[in-house]
């Protein structure tokens, strides 16, 4: 029986990036916990009827692929649909029961795996992009993040 599910997603994606993802998705109200390990911190999240969830978050974990992150969260369907919408988005590879280590490899909606510039991550994180060829929800997403972070004079 599986006891998690498992996400392993490229370092350049943080915490910050996860929350901003959780939270354009309206998954609720999302924070980060510290812990007492440097490399590792916990996402909650609470969701539709007040549960709350965890995404344990690992930093720098050594993989066979090189070192990536990993997200984890229980093996139940509500924790392989948060990691599977995350993996959908950013892409990764994704493993929703652990006692098999069959990880599916996700694309993502922006499969550029080397060097997103800072926008087109933008974009994607915060669900602006239909595809990777939407050049409206791009300008659109330069727009918001014009308006949400630039100082103003």
């Amino acid at each position: 029986m599986s006891i998690r599910t498992e996400l392993l997603i490229h370092t350049k994606y943080g915490p910050r990036e996860i929350i901003d993802f959780l939270k354009s998705k309206n998954f609720g109200d999302v924070k980060t916990e510290q812990t007492h390990t440097p490399n590792y911190c916990l996402i909650t999240l609470t969701i539709s009827n007040n549960e709350k969830r965890t995404i344990n978050f690992h930093m720098g974990v050594e993989t066979p692929i090189g070192y990536c992150n990993l997200l984890t969260m229980g093996a139940d369907s509500t924790g392989q649909l948060i990691l599977k919408s995350i993996a959908d988005q950013i892409g990764g590879f994704y493993n929703p029961e652990d006692y098999e280590e069959k990880y599916q490899q996700i694309d993502g909606k922006i499969c550029d795996q080397d060097g997103l510039s800072y926008f087109l991550r933008y974009a994607a994180l915060t669900s602006q992009l239909k595809d990777s060829h939407d050049l409206e929800g791009f300008e659109d997403a330069i727009q918001d993040w014009n308006n949400k972070y630039r100082r103003k004079k």
